[in-house]
């Protein structure tokens, strides 16, 4: 070494901390991935007891058996609504379906599903009525 140039040296220990460098990169790239498979485990495990703890609570809910009602889709409580009176504007049947606890987050798709399958007519836009109604 004591015959090396101060250029020469230089370059040795630019090469030494080009290697540390990718030893250290390496070195992160390997817990990196020990890292991500530990956290691909916890959130397994995390998945699964969710599971577990939402089949005892649909248990639960099953064994309540609450007043005994059968659950009616927001298709046949429509119909219904709509058998009861002559038309009825989204507005109503929204607010029908709200005063009866049933969520209507999606209404319109189910008027269009409605409306395609001939159970209901659109008098004008917004106002509808059971088919056959006249």
């Amino acid at each position: 070494m004591d015959h090396l140039s101060a250029a020469d040296l230089r370059k040795l220990a630019e090469a030494r901390e080009r290697e540390e460098a990718a030893k250290r990169r390496e070195e992160a790239a390997i817990k990196l991935a020990e890292l991500k498979a530990k956290r691909r485990a916890v959130e397994a495990e995390y998945r699964k007891t969710l599971r577990a703890i939402d089949r005892e609570i649909e248990a639960l809910k099953g064994k309540q058996g609450g007043s005994g009602r059968k659950q009616w889709s927001v298709s046949e409580v429509v119909t219904t609504m709509l058998a009861k009176t002559d038309t009825m504007t989204t507005t109503d049947i929204r607010n029908g379906l709200n005063q009866q606890k049933i969520k209507a987050s999606n209404l319109s798709q189910t008027l269009t599903y409605l409306k395609r399958r001939g159970r209901i007519e659109q008098v004008k836009r917004g106002v509808y009525r059971l088919a056959g109604q006249s």
